[in-house]
């Protein structure tokens, strides 16, 4: 098929392939030139090769000789086609069949796209809830991937297919839909206690580590305590190790020396009452034989823990933190 405006599709028989055409321009070859012929202005005509245009009316006016009446346009213009086609001719050389075309749409669900493939020619057919559709010859081989999003998992094929395969290959004889479901990957691969979905698309964290920053803080215990997991807190981490007293912190060494340095704890002395007693100066507390040296102090509603070896009763007190003494 052959058109005088752009676009136009043509079908090759030959090579089997659908090519378009640009803007063809193309007009009648000029008959030749007959003395008893009345030729009007504008007519072409053909003499020795040449080509001539009717300047104004004229018969019997040689164009090779007459040019008040033709004016010359060219001397190369093709010659006749050889040998002339006849219908019959035409008949027999046209094809029997005609060439089937078909539309294969592709859908995604959120977390992934779709990869296609015609023989070696590879393209994006679809992206995330976007569909996407091409025109194929019928009885095309088409070969097409599920590729999830990271932090998403493919799950199957609706449609046109089914199964559970990331890869599936079509064989187009008809218009087809398809669609690829993907879902959140749930699984914490890296056992830090945040899933792969969240670690790639909330935190983006690393779900091949658990602790993406190496500053020996887990990727969890960050989020938990509201630090950036991205970012490593280790030289903070080592100011404050070596100056504790400034956090009215404890080197471990140091608290171990001094836990060590109190008197040995009588483990099987046993209180002067037992349950519920009361002291003048504190109030009700509350001890037995298998909670001793530990006393229940209502007035701060804590423990206290009594401590042997002192001239007066000495305890220390888990709400403040401090040793007080009670008499």
């Amino acid at each position: 098929m052959i058109s005088s405006t752009g676009g136009t599709k043509v079908y090759n028989y030959s090579t089997g392939n659908t090519n378009s055409l640009k803007t063809v321009s193309f007009g009648a070859i000029p008959s030749y030139y007959l003395p008893s012929v009345n030729y009007h202005q504008g007519e072409l005509v053909r003499k020795s090769g040449a080509t001539y245009f009717a300047f104004t009316n004229s018969k019997g006016q040689d164009p090779e000789h007459s040019s008040p009446y033709w004016i010359s346009l060219s001397n190369d213009f093709p010659s006749d086609p050889v040998p002339p086609l006849t219908q019959t001719d035409v008949n027999a050389a046209l094809p029997t069949t005609t060439p089937e075309f078909f539309n294969l749409t592709i859908h995604s669900s959120v977390g992934g796209q779709v990869i296609m493939r015609v023989d070696s020619n590879t393209s994006s057919l679809s992206t995330s809830s976007i569909s996407s559709s091409r025109v194929f010859e019928k009885d095309t081989s088409i070969t097409i991937t599920a590729v999830p999003t990271k932090g998403y998992l493919f799950t199957r094929w609706s449609g046109g297919t089914s199964g559970i395969s990331v890869e599936k290959i079509i064989l187009l004889n008809g218009n087809m839909n398809v669609t690829a479901h993907f879902e959140r990957d749930l699984v914490d691969s890296d056992n830090d206690g945040i899933n792969n979905y969240l670690e790639s698309n909330v935190y983006f964290t690393s779900f091949d580590s658990n602790d993406t920053d190496s500053d020996g803080f887990s990727d969890s215990f960050e989020v938990e305590v509201g630090t950036n997991p991205l970012v490593s807190d280790s030289q903070l981490v080592d100011y404050i190790s070596k100056n504790p007293t400034e956090f009215s912190l404890v080197e471990k060494t140091k608290y171990d020396q001094a836990m060590n340095a109190y008197p040995a704890q009588d483990t099987h002395s046993t209180p002067y009452t037992s349950e519920w007693f009361y002291l003048p100066n504190r109030g009700w507390m509350w001890t037995n034989n298998s909670t001793f040296p530990y006393f229940f102090d209502q007035n701060t509603s804590d423990w206290l823990h009594f401590e042997n070896g002192n001239t007066k009763p000495t305890f220390y007190e888990y709400k403040t933190k401090q040793w007080i003494q009670i008499e």
